[in-house]
């Protein structure tokens, strides 16, 4: 009979002991929106490694990075997150948007560690041969300056708005950080500082001045000496 009892009330504690561990679980599961994010998360992570695991292959083999697999595996992820979530993610329609970041995040990574690759284009000419891709300066690294064939991520940026990327500014533009405002990079019109090229004219108007980018750009010690950027005289006196 002791047994009985015994054995009863063992089950009785495992079995609130289960249902307290069940409760507690419950108590401290993820809602919908943290579920969203952390899937989020986990996506932009694995786009970022996709594109390096494409970087890494492309510097052993010698042969152009494809990054296609990576961006239809992004793309479908990120949108299966929201689509699950219901719209209780804490953002929405922002996959463009992080991907852009992810790239600028990967590509200084690449920038950093690789060897500098030579330059690829002339951004007073925009001689890059895709129609749709404008050619920029890699502002990861600039000493030595080289330049870069991509697409425009925000072609609607021109001259003094913001940018992070350095092809968040419209084709014809660079994304400059001057030295007398070392908190934002900003859009600007390349123009041709030793004359016979673009000036600014050509870009946001005849008020602003051609400088050559040495001239406030602080970092910058390889730049060809006609390449210019226009710049406001009121701000750059």
């Amino acid at each position: 009979m002791r047994s009985s009892v015994s054995i009863t009330i063992g089950l009785g504690v495992a079995l609130s002991l289960a249902l307290s561990l069940v409760l507690t679980g419950a108590a401290y599961g993820a809602t919908d929106e943290e579920k969203c994010a952390a899937a989020k998360m986990k996506e932009a992570g694995k786009y970022g490694f996709c594109r390096m695991k494409a970087e890494a292959k492309s510097v052993k083999k010698g042969e152009p990075v494809d990054y296609s697999k990576c961006d239809g595996k992004f793309s479908k992820g990120w949108q299966k997150a929201e689509f699950k979530a219901g719209g209780a993610c804490p953002t929405n329609d922002d996959e463009a948007a992080i991907q852009a970041q992810v790239t600028a995040d990967t590509d200084a990574l690449v920038t950093a560690l690789g060897p500098t690759p030579p330059s690829e284009c002339n951004v007073l000419t925009q001689d890059c041969p895709i129609g749709s891709e404008a050619c920029f300066i890699n502002i990861a690294v600039l000493d030595p300056v080289f330049t870069f064939c991509a697409n425009v991520q925000f072609p609607g940026n021109t001259q003094g708005d913001p940018c992070d990327f350095s092809n968040g500014c419209a084709k014809g533009y660079g994304c400059v950080l001057p030295d007398d405002n070392p908190n934002e990079r900003v859009c600007a019109f390349h123009c041709d500082a030793g004359g016979g090229g673009p000036t600014c004219a050509d870009g946001p108007g005849p008020a602003f001045e051609c400088r050559a980018i040495n001239d406030f750009w602080g970092d910058v010690s390889t730049a060809p000496a006609d390449l210019g950027m226009c710049v406001d005289p009121l701000e750059f006196p």
